[in-house]
């Protein structure tokens, strides 16, 4: 909706720094160094596939990641997009009692942090030339 996209875009105004200091180091180590991640039998050759195993490790890890440098990095959390998250959190506890987080936990993470994750070049984490496509389907 109109309404979910100007708080997307304005959560990304408001927190360009946050998610670049955030979600930077472990992007750039990603990109870096990226180990295969690949988990779909369907889109690995006879060869891949028995390091499925090895692969899953490797998505486990990057998520462990990301999930860490997210949860150390709240006490740098943009002030406005917490005033958003609070306000949200209020309307949707009147309007539907019980589901305030999911709300919350959709906003910031499927609106704020997971497009600068799988799009880091449009936050400028990092250049688009290292974004091959490799890369992207990883990311």
């Amino acid at each position: 909706s109109m309404a979910s996209r100007m708080m997307s875009v304005f959560s990304h105004m408001v927190g360009k720094n946050f998610l670049k200091r955030a979600l930077g180091p472990v992007l750039n180590n990603l990109l870096a160094r990226m180990l295969p991640v690949e988990v779909n039998p369907v889109k690995l050759s006879p060869e891949q596939a028995e390091f499925v195993g090895q692969h899953m490790q490797n998505l486990l890890a990057y998520c462990g990641q990301f999930l860490d440098c997210i949860m150390n990095s709240l006490d740098i959390f943009p002030l406005e997009v917490r005033a958003i998250c609070r306000h949200v959190y209020a309307v949707v506890g009147e309007r539907f009692p019980g589901y305030q987080h999911v709300a919350v936990s959709g906003l910031v993470i499927l609106r704020f942090i997971n497009p600068a994750i799988v799009s880091p070049d449009m936050v400028g984490i990092c250049e688009e030339d290292r974004l091959f496509f490799d890369a992207r389907r990883a990311l």
